[in-house]
């Protein structure tokens, strides 16, 4: 029995060693126990705005400034108090921005900063006062509707009124652009000392009723084709010219054919009712 117990121990030994063989590995890789972090950065605040340098800068100049500074940008009327415009970062300026200037600026950093630019209305330009003048008077209506405003209307006129014909002085032209309508001759009132006072003279002229007239019959007083008393001159020579004077009921005061003369001059009294002129050219008052 001795001799059968060393194998039977053997074998023993042998399949406890195959049950307790090299584990397999496993399959899945080890993990790391750290966790991953992500990291944010913020976008840098724009730079900070130099507000006393803008004051009474072009508002234009200033918006173009700050925007380039990476600000969106409210532009506010600081009398009304009431926004003009919005802007991004790449809007572009409207183009009636440049009518105003800075007043003051506030500006807010943060990741969406903005400024609020305060304006008032800069100085007008002699043709942009002339039309603020004729719609504050209410004359808008007035004008004549070939042009856009008023300004243009006075401009064209001045123009005119530089190169008169040479059967039509300046006076002339600017009367009749202007007739009998008070409102008409109110416009030319504001644009002409504005915009071109070399014709100031012939402004006045129509305010006081002292126009050249030409070749016609006239009734004597004020109003639409009548003249007033005074001494009259031809303002230049003249050829085979006719003239009269009557009374009114027609009678013949005085009267005169003239073959050629450098200037003719005529006195039309009060008492006068009418003056025909043929052929003389144009008169002017004298006194």
């Amino acid at each position: 029995m001795r001799r059968f117990m060393l194998p039977i121990i053997a074998l023993v030994a042998v399949a406890a060693l195959s049950a307790c063989g090299t584990a397999k590995p496993s399959a899945e890789p080890l993990r790391s126990s750290t966790t991953a972090t992500t990291t944010t950065t913020s976008k840098p605040l724009p730079p900070v705005i130099d507000t006393a340098k803008y004051a009474g800068v072009a508002a234009s100049t200033a918006v173009a400034e700050i925007q380039k500074l990476g600000y969106y940008i409210y532009v506010t009327d600081a009398e009304k108090k009431s926004n003009l415009f919005f802007l991004s970062i790449r809007d572009s300026l409207p183009e009636s921005l440049g009518k105003w200037v800075v007043s003051s600026i506030e500006a807010n950093r943060s990741s969406y900063s903005v400024a609020t630019v305060w304006v008032k209305r800069g100085e007008l330009a002699p043709a942009e006062k002339v039309d603020d003048a004729v719609q504050k008077a209410g004359l808008e209506s007035a004008i004549d509707r070939t042009y856009r405003n008023a300004s243009a209307w006075v401009l064209d006129v001045c123009e005119s009124m530089a190169s008169p014909s040479k059967y039509v002085t300046a006076s002339e032209f600017l009367q009749g652009q202007t007739g009998d309508d008070a409102k008409r001759l109110e416009i030319f009132k504001i644009g002409i000392p504005a915009l071109c006072v070399e014709h100031q003279g012939a402004l006045n002229d129509v305010l006081e009723g002292n126009v050249p007239f030409g070749s016609g019959t006239y009734e004597i007083g004020t109003g639409k084709g009548k003249i007033k008393p005074g001494t009259y001159r031809t303002t230049r020579s003249v050829d085979s010219c006719y003239w009269e004077r009557t009374r009114p009921d027609g009678e013949i005061i005085d009267n005169n054919f003239v073959t050629h003369a450098q200037s003719i001059t005529v006195t039309v009294a009060p008492t006068d009712g009418s003056f025909t002129n043929q052929r003389c050219g144009t008169w002017q008052l004298v006194k």
